[in-house]
This record gives C-alpha cells, sequence and structure tokens, in this order.
C-alpha cells in the first residue's frame, strides 16, 4: 500500500511485476489498484505470463465490489494480462491502440521482446479480450472518506503509442496515473509505432496541468508526488 495525497477519497495499492532470466537482465512493471468505497480502479493488467486478477483475489484486493479496468496502452506489460479480467465492470483502452492488443499483433504490442522470459511468448495474447475499447472520456466516481465525489477523467497522451491514455484527479487532489508516457527514466519515443511529434504536443499538455502528482509507472521505491 502506498502513500497517497490526503483527502484524496482512495487507498491506493502498487503490484511490481518483476521476471529475469540468464539471457537478460530483467523486465519489471508497475500496475496500480484504486480501492474507493464502492468500486475499484486497476490501472494496467501485468505481463500475462502470470496472473495479476489471481495475485490481487488472493490478497483480497479485489472481487468485493465493481472492478474498472483500465489499460494505459498497448505494450504487452501493460495490457498482456486484460484476459483475466474480462469480468470487470468495464475495460478502457485507447481507441488506436486497442486493434494491436484484441489482434495480437507481436510488433506492436512489443511482445517479440518477451521471447527471453518465456518459451511461448504468444500464448497469453490467444485469449486478449473483445472488449468495447473506447477512448472517449471516462469519469470514474468514487464516494470519498471526506464525503464529495471524486472524478478521474481520462487523458489521451499520444507519442509513446499512438492510443496512451492516462489518468487525472483533475477536480481532487491533481494526481495523475501516465503509463509510460511520463516517468522518472528516459522516455521510450522510438518503439514501431511511437510519434515524437505527437510526443512532444503530450509533453506539453502534461506541463499545463496545473498542480499534478505524477504516479508514473517506472518509480524504484513509491509513487512521486511533486
Amino acid at each position: 500500500q502506498l502513500e497517497v495525497p490526503q483527502g484524496c477519497g482512495y487507498e491506493l495499492y502498487r503490484t511490481r511485476e518483476i521476471h529475469a532470466t540468464s539471457a537478460n537482465d530483467g523486465g519489471h512493471a508497475n500496475y496500480y489498484l484504486l480501492k474507493g468505497p464502492s468500486a475499484d480502479l486497476l490501472i494496467d493488467t501485468g505481463f500475462g505470463l502470470q496472473s495479476l486478477h489471481h495475485h490481487l483475489r488472493q490478497l483480497g484486493l479485489i472481487g468485493l465490489q465493481k472492478l474498472v479496468v483500465l489499460a494505459t496502452h498497448e505494450h504487452f506489460d501493460h495490457a498482456g494480462g486484460l484476459r483475466d479480467f474480462e469480468g470487470a465492470a468495464a475495460i478502457v483502452m485507447g481507441d488506436a491502440d486497442a486493434d494491436a492488443v484484441q489482434c495480437g499483433n507481436l510488433i506492436r504490442t512489443a511482445a517479440v521482446e518477451v521471447r527471453s522470459y518465456a518459451l511461448t511468448p504468444w500464448r497469453y495474447w490467444d485469449a486478449a479480450p473483445e472488449a468495447n475499447f473506447s477512448k472517449a472520456l471516462l469519469s470514474y466516481k468514487v464516494q470519498s472518506h471526506v464525503d464529495r465525489r471524486v472524478s478521474f477523467q481520462v487523458l489521451e497522451l499520444p507519442g509513446h503509442t499512438p492510443g496512451s491514455v492516462g489518468l487525472f484527479n483533475a477536480n481532487g487532489t491533481k494526481e495523475i496515473y501516465t503509463g509510460d508516457a511520463l516517468y522518472d527514466e528516459e522516455l521510450f519515443d522510438s518503439c514501431p509505432d511511437s510519434d515524437k511529434s505527437a510526443y512532444r504536443v503530450t509533453m506539453e499538455f502534461l506541463r499545463s496541468l496545473a498542480g499534478m502528482n505524477p504516479c508514473p509507472k517506472r518509480d524504484t521505491t513509491q509513487s512521486i508526488f511533486l
């Protein structure tokens, strides 16, 4: 469980998935679960090599109330576990990335890279959900502990991938969850369908968000609140 801004209205949990073999120096990714009093919101779903859904259920963190899942973009380390969440109340993903996941495109999802981690890297794409993905703004509302509403707005953040999206608590405590669009390491703008021009526009847009508290994917200790 991680620290969150006072009065944000939800609890925040992070799962860090790490894979390493003798053939590589390891891969890791972080996934965030926001638990409100009446609904939960999961940001990204894991590599798909192990079941994040099973892990969270074992811990008693999901399964008792409505679950909304947001996949920030098409890459396997964010969307690989979508197949395990077909029973979610809603799955939201950027329109321009959803087809790559639904079709199991090994290039666009960067799943070719997982050959270092699994003997059959394509196996988890076989069950990719045929969900009604949408890039339309999603108002995700939970009843806060201080008797007010918290609204997370889905932001379109193209550049890293065409359909990258994030979440912004625009009317509350201003935290933002950005997937790979923004984090505290070198940005990846050379993926097969990255667009540097779009990425620059996204960076300017993120700079314009007053008082935002980034919660990036690749942090090493806990969420960063600036």
